[in-house]
């Protein structure tokens, strides 16, 4: 049986967290209350609370963010969520998506929504509110939601998602069934419900929703809600979600930047399947198989079909002289997935051992059998002679301008066999090599809190506007919307 962890007392400034028990009894301590939960139970704490929590042996519990600080009808205080058992490999791909490798805008906020605030509280229902599956028009109904008074005009928001207006407005009647402007209003009305079902006054409501008179919003909610605001119950004590649909929806496909990086990393597929590039090989991988991607090597996630859910279970530094032919595929399926899920948990987020002495082995185990040695004072992973000084060489300054003819010549190696070795060992000719490390270390810099021009600097481009146009062409964000949708999302997971 896996050993216990715990939290210290900490607290999300900016977004809520539900705290899932995936397996086993764990308490949780937070607004001065403690509950005890089990196995298909969660804790629902807004943002602003502080909390802690503590697992028994063999428990498992998984912290989800929402993807957006603001989260219309979220409630406002402590709950207890049970949650069904259909719902359990949406939210561990939710708690995937919080580790920040995926460049997926949206997680499903709304969806979690419903499951957090069920049913609602006795309010007229609601007119449902499905949301649109394609990510253009999926980007724009999500900004609607966060900012529902923003008068931005439709066809800004499809040059904004390079997408022609007609797409877009066909892609939310195809998806919703709606036409974009009356999915508008009706999202309008969904937050104003909230925003009264909160004790909010009819005329403040009515402003932070986007309506220009009070009039105008009444006939508004009237139409879609069937009662006028003054009619709508206003407890305060519970806020009201949007109408949707308590099955969970499905789990979405997942992309993932290119990476090179400074330490290796064990990737484990907890359902379907994935194919990954790892320098110049191909591997596909199954539910219940794990590979290591070396430090140093060029890697991508070419493939993860619908429902595939991909997660780290480890990293380490030290030696690895293996080449990416060399690695093998790791049959974890004899492992239960709870202590899978124990383990991913106890690398990645702000979980520890009780005991001091109960770190978890597990990826210490299957790096020496995959690398046979922990070597630390190496940190090139499978890179091997003169690729491996440069690559040390641009670790330590990225911003180094030499290109591979010049590198070719400090290191005594002919171009072309430096080239060749370049391609054999890390998948990737050198500049785009070099470009994925840059890229990494942006990523990593980013969230760190450096700002856009202070990373390009680090990373020795000439200008920031240089910085961006490249981060922008390789994730479809520029530097600013990368923090934006990353950093909050670090709180509740370690590096």
């Amino acid at each position: 049986m896996f050993p216990p962890l715990a939290t210290g007392r900490t607290t999300e400034d900016q977004l809520p967290v539900l705290l899932w028990v995936h397996t086993g009894t764990a308490t949780i301590e937070a607004a001065g209350t403690s509950h005890v939960l089990t196995a298909g139970e969660a804790l629902w704490v807004p943002a602003g609370t502080e909390h802690g929590t503590r697992t028994e042996a063999g428990a498992v519990v998984l912290p989800i963010l929402p993807s957006t600080p603001a989260l219309p009808g979220a409630p406002a205080d402590v709950r207890v969520v049970r949650v069904p058992d259909t719902w359990a490999d949406w939210l561990v791909s939710q708690f995937d998506f919080n580790r920040h490798h995926t460049q997926d805008e949206d997680a499903g906020a709304l969806e979690l929504l419903a499951l957090v605030a069920g049913e609602g509280s006795g309010a007229p229902e609601l007119p449902s509110l499905t949301m649109p599956s394609s990510r253009q028009a999926r980007a724009v109904a999500e900004g609607f939601l966060r900012s529902p008074a923003d008068l931005v005009q439709v066809s800004d928001l499809a040059a904004r998602e390079n997408v022609s207006l007609r797409t877009l407005q066909r892609q939310f009647h195809d998806e919703t069934g709606l036409p974009l402007s009356e999915w508008r209003t009706r999202a309008r009305v969904t937050v104003a419900a909230s925003l009264l079902a909160d004790g909010r006054e009819i005329g403040w409501a009515a402003r932070d929703v986007g309506f220009q008179t009070s009039a105008g919003f009444t006939r508004a909610f009237r139409r879609h809600v069937g009662v006028a605001p003054k009619d709508y119950p206003r407890s305060g004590a519970v806020s009201v979600a949007p109408a949707l649909e308590r099955q969970p929806p499905p789990v979405p496909p997942r992309r993932v930047w290119n990476w090179v990086y400074d330490w290796h990393v064990l990737w484990w597929v907890y359902r379907g399947e994935v194919a990954m590039r790892i320098g110049t090989r191909q591997v596909v991988l199954r539910a219940g198989q794990a590979v290591w991607i070396p430090a140093g090597c060029s890697a991508s996630v070419d493939e993860r079909g619908d429902g595939s859910i991909l997660l780290p279970l480890g990293n380490r530094r030290g030696g690895a002289e293996v080449a990416p032919a060399d690695l093998r595929v790791l049959d974890l399926q004899d492992l239960a997935v709870p202590y899978l899920l124990h383990t991913v948990v106890a690398e990645y987020t702000l979980f520890e051992p009780v005991e001091e002495g109960d770190r978890e082995a597990l990826a210490d185990v299957l790096f020496e059998e995959q690398f046979g040695h922990d070597s630390p004072e190496q940190d090139t992973g499978a890179l091997t002679g003169a690729v491996a000084v440069i690559a040390r060489s641009l670790r330590l300054a990225p911003a180094d301008p030499r290109s591979l003819a010049e590198w070719a010549e400090t290191v005594g190696e002919p171009v072309r066999r430096l080239g060749h070795e370049f391609v054999h060992q890390t998948g990737r000719d050198f500049p785009r090599w070099r470009a994925d490390v840059r890229m990494s270390l942006a990523r990593e810099l980013l969230r760190d809190g450096s700002t856009p021009l202070a990373a390009s600097r680090v990373l020795g481009y000439a200008t920031s506007a240089g910085f961006g146009q490249v981060f922008t062409a390789t994730h479809g964000l520029t530097p600013r919307q990368y923090q934006q949708r990353v950093v909050p999302r670090q709180v509740a997971s370690s590096a």
